[in-house]
């Protein structure tokens, strides 16, 4: 029974909080538009498999600071998101350097990418609409936040994401 409560409120307290632009430019929905039209290259309503990879592929271009073909922590602690998201490098690595020897190389994030379009693709047509996207990537950030990886974010996860809710909202 409490941990249902708990589920709820973070739950509640997740749809207060994305309903009120509180958590900045990420969860705009103009902003998430903006993200699907990157994605949807060609301009057909949907994103497949090779735009969904193509975007994947220039960011770790963006990355690749020497054009080795290989993402050292070194290059990626320059990444925008690694400046106001604790943890990010940590993360990063975890998630794509899949023989985990201390460099992602551009085959291991083609095979996540692939994996990912794969989760992300819930009704298995091989193309992805904006819901699906935004559905992964909030997938993804409750993942983040959840730093013991229990289901559930405490008031101390929540708490620390502060840091990266303060260093996100959109300036004007």
């Amino acid at each position: 029974m409490n941990r249902q409560i708990l589920i709820s409120g973070i739950l509640l307290s997740l749809s207060v909080f994305l309903a009120t632009g509180c958590a900045g430019r990420f969860y705009h929905i103009d902003f998430a538009k903006k993200m699907y039209a990157r994605y949807d290259t060609n301009g057909n309503g949907y994103v497949d498999k090779k735009e969904y990879l193509n975007l994947s592929l220039k960011r770790f271009n963006r990355s690749d600071r020497n054009k080795d073909g290989k993402i050292t922590k070194k290059e990626i602690e320059n990444n925008r998101f690694a400046k106001i998201m604790p943890n990010f490098v940590d993360n990063y690595f975890k998630r794509n350097d899949l023989n985990h020897d201390g460099i992602v190389k551009k085959q291991e994030l083609i095979k996540q990418t692939n994996q990912d379009f794969i989760k992300a693709d819930k009704n298995k047509d091989n193309k992805l609409t904006l819901s699906e996207i935004e559905n992964f990537r909030m997938q993804m950030r409750f993942n983040y936040l959840d730093t013991n990886k229990d289901g559930l974010i405490s008031k101390d996860e929540f708490k620390k994401s502060n840091y990266y809710l303060k260093n996100t909202k959109d300036k004007k």
